[in-house]
């Protein structure tokens, strides 16, 4: 419990922190991706889509801070048991830090490669009782398309990520859930 809780006061943080010079630029986004899972979630779940929100402050150069919310649901893979645990939905929370690869003050509109990290609060519907709250992260690449539109930068981002949202905290029968994800997002500044 400790560790959601410290979770949810770190959510809180990112999103509230102060401009460091007065002129944040946030942006707001949504997309889709798609996921795959990995390990043990492989053999019970199939592949599919799912969808994305995000907050985003973007006044620091290289590092962007933010928060992102995914929704999934998840199909049972035809080859698992009858009687086997499989995760029907999951809704994740997640802080995030970008590192962008792009040198100097001010990046101009074009590519912009990026590394991305993100800790994951994690609700994962399952068909047992078991409790669906879950502790984890993420971490992968991508590469934003910046253009200026409607006199505001519009950023087109393609991603890779690979996700265990309840791989540090979860429910003891439960296994963790893990799924590489690929996905589109698209954001705008406020």
């Amino acid at each position: 419990m400790m560790n959601i809780r410290l979770a949810i006061l770190l959510c809180s943080l990112i999103v509230c922190l102060p401009s460091v010079d007065g002129k944040a630029s946030w942006y707001a986004g949504a997309g889709g991706f798609y996921f795959s899972p990995t390990g043990d979630a492989a053999e019970l779940n199939d592949a599919g889509p799912g969808s994305s929100l995000l907050f985003e402050a973007r006044h620091l150069c290289q590092l962007w801070y933010g928060l992102r919310v995914d929704y999934a649901d998840f199909a049972r893979d035809e080859a698992a048991l009858f009687d086997d645990a499989f995760y029907t939905d999951g809704l994740y929370i997640s802080p995030s830090l970008r590192y962008n690869f792009v040198n100097g003050k001010k990046f101009s509109y074009g590519l912009v490669p990026y590394g991305q990290l993100m800790l994951t609060l994690s609700s994962l519907g399952n068909n047992d009782q078991e409790s669906r709250n879950g502790l984890g992260g993420a971490a992968g690449a991508g590469l934003a398309y910046c253009v200026p539109a409607m006199n505001r930068c519009l950023m087109l981002d393609l991603h890779l990520h690979y996700s265990a949202p309840n791989f540090i905290s979860r429910a003891d029968e439960r296994p963790a859930f893990q799924s590489i994800n690929l996905g589109l997002n698209l954001s705008i500044a406020l």
